[in-house]
Formats: C-alpha cells, structure tokens, sequence
C-alpha cells in the first residue's frame, strides 16, 4: 500500500520562501535584516508540523509507518542536494588553500551540530551553517519511532510532556552553566520547536478555535514580521517561535491560503 499524501497547500510554501529569504539576508549582512536567523526556527516548526502530519496520516490509515520506505524518502530528498553543495565548497576551498574535509565529514554525517555545540574550534567554517539540517535530520531519525511508541487516543498529550521536558533540560544546562552553543545547537536543547510543529499538527481543533484562528491570522504574521528587525534576542526567539506556531495552525484551520504567502 502506497503511503498516503498530504494535500498541498502553497501557502506553507510561501512562508518557507520568507524564511529562506531571511535567513540569506542575514547571512550576506546582519545589517539588513538582525532578526533573520529566526528563519531556522520557522523551518523546525513547519518540518516538525508537516513530517507529524504525513507519519500520523499514515498511521491512521495503515495502522503503522513504514520506516524503511520513510528513511528512504528523506534521504532521497536530502542526500542530492547536500552532497551536491559540499562538493562545490570543497572545490572551491581547495583552489583557495583551505582544508575543510573535517567540515565535510561533519555535514555529509548529520553531526555539524554536535561540533559546533561543544565548539571542536573549526579553522574555517565554511559548512557551519548545516548544523540546522543536521538538527531536521535527527529529529526525522527518532520521531518515526517515537510516534509509533506513542500511539494512543491523545498522542498530542506526550509530545507536549516531551517538549516541556525538552524545554526544562534547557533550563538546566542554562543554570549549571552550559554555553550559547551548546543549548542552541544540540538537538535535544533545540528540539522544542520541532516538537511545537508536532502538537501543532496533533492537537485537536474545537470550533471555537477555527473561529478564532479565522479572525486573527494576521497577527501571527505580523508578529513574524516584526521579529526580524532589532530586539531583545530573548523576545524574537519567543516571539518567533509562538508566531509561527500560530500562523501555522492557521494554515491547518484555512482550506484556502492567503495571499500574502501564497507561491503562484
């Protein structure tokens, strides 16, 4: 049995677009656009979000996942691409009398996020910044695996246990003294959004949310909006992440999507 399709919805495509174009801006100048880097946070809510939703439709209808045929899929869709890059930045490193085969390794096995969280001190840092796809690619090895031990009439109930104690574990790294890079970059310090986008995609929704979602799916956009012009680091990450779980549901609630993150 083929596993069974999410309908498409090109206003998730939208918002993908705004955060890849935030996340460029702030990486060609911070000057541009400070907040930007909270585009990262808005893939993990989405990837969190969508992958729930795909493995939690399969499970209603087959009553399992296929996670062979699930791994296969993921890396076939992430695999090309990534090779594809570090191939040419390793070519263009070695014609500018860099060494980067460490970063290579590093971001061909998913674990960039692991060198930069305990700062293994990379010379150049030409890959560094595949440390969020080395986050989405962890997630998507365990969470397969997670859902299906967490089946049960109220799975949403779990992931929210999950992402307070994600959330806790955080707190007290932060608290015995664990660095920037090490609550930032791990996955298990990292996950809270992903696991956001997951309870997105497992909460159940009463009329009285669909009402209110209706009504007031501006202002999560807006709010994303506002996060990537200078504030409190601390008020973006959770505005950030807040603002995008609530557009999100309300992409979830709308059949039709709005223009203003609509692709053509």
């Amino acid at each position: 049995m083929n596993a069974p399709k999410l309908n498409y919805n090109p206003a998730l495509d939208g918002i993908r677009a705004l955060a890849a174009s935030a996340v460029l801006l702030v990486h060609l100048n911070p000057a541009f656009l400070p907040g930007g880097w909270i585009g990262v946070d808005v893939f993990f809510v989405l990837s969190g979000f969508l992958i729930t939703r795909i493995l939690q439709l399969e499970i209603g209808t087959t009553g399992s996942i296929d996670l062979k045929r699930f791994y296969i899929r993921r890396a076939i869709r992430l695999v090309p691409a990534l090779l594809a890059m570090v191939m040419v930045v390793v070519i263009v490193a070695k014609l500018m009398e860099k060494q980067i085969i460490t970063e290579a390794i590093l971001s061909l096995t998913y674990t960039m996020n692991w060198a930069q969280a305990f700062d293994i001190g990379l010379p150049v840092k030409y890959l560094d910044h595949t440390w969020s796809l080395a986050v989405e690619e962890q997630f998507y090895l365990v969470w397969p695996i997670a859902l299906l031990a967490l089946r049960s009439k109220r799975p949403w109930a779990y992931v929210a246990a999950l992402l307070v104690a994600s959330l806790f574990w955080r707190g007290a790294l932060i608290h015995n003294g664990a660095t920037w890079a090490r609550t930032y970059h791990g996955f298990d310090t990292h996950s809270d959004t992903l696991l956001i986008g997951s309870l997105l995609a497992l909460f159940p929704i009463s009329q009285r949310v669909v009402s209110a979602a209706r009504l007031t799916s501006w202002i999560p956009a807006t709010l994303l909006l506002m996060c990537c012009f200078p504030m409190s680091p601390a008020w973006t990450s959770r505005l950030s992440g807040s603002s995008t779980s609530a557009r999100t549901l309300s992409l979830r609630i709308n059949k039709r999507p709005k223009r203003l993150v609509r692709v053509p």
